[in-house]
């Protein structure tokens, strides 16, 4: 089995399920008893700092947002570029984790890059291989500029990436894909 650690899952526009529909998904963790990952482009209603102060009952030494990394619930999570405050080296220089004490090293050092998460998206022994062939997910590799960007339209600019020039909507000017075309 080739390992997707580190490739971007990209939600094809038929895919309805509400936890996926028009995300992004990067792969943190992928082996033959299953899969992890994290939704990149979600952000959560509620800042990290406000998360971390009820979790942890202390003062959060930085303000930043909170994504929601997938419907499966689970600890706080980290993708940074501090490599001895890692669980796994996702990419060059692109570190996971979801250790408390890590992430605590890593808010501490002001850690810039750095995207939290609250949730992860999960996948049994076969399950993501079964959706991949299915036709759910387009598998693109990741870049960490894509990872730490503003990630409001990140979804529409790489399915628009993976079009080409040569199609339809190209031709005729249409520059924002609905979030249901389906309904169109």
């Amino acid at each position: 089995m080739k390992t997707l650690v580190g490739q971007l899952l990209i939600a094809v526009p038929q895919l309805l399920d509400p936890n996926f529909r028009q995300t992004v998904v990067l792969i943190v963790r992928h082996n033959d008893e299953g899969a992890v990952g994290l939704v990149l482009n979600r952000q959560a209603p509620l800042k990290f700092n406000t998360v971390w102060e009820k979790l942890c009952n202390e003062p959060c030494p930085l303000e930043a947002p909170l994504y929601v990394g997938g419907p499966c619930g689970g600890p706080l999570m980290a993708l940074h570029q501090i490599p001895d405050q890692s669980e796994i080296e996702v990419l060059p220089e692109l570190y996971f984790t979801s250790d408390i004490q890590q992430i605590r090293e890593v808010l501490e050092q002001q850690a810039d890059p750095l995207r939290l998460f609250g949730g992860y998206a999960g996948w049994g022994p076969g399950q993501l291989e079964d959706e991949l062939n299915a036709g759910g997910w387009h598998v693109h590799a990741a870049e960490p500029a894509q990872i730490f960007a503003a990630n409001d339209a990140l979804w529409e600019s790489l399915i628009r990436g993976m079009r080409g020039k040569s199609q339809l909507a190209d031709w005729l000017g249409i520059k924002h894909i609905p979030p249901a075309p389906w309904l169109n």
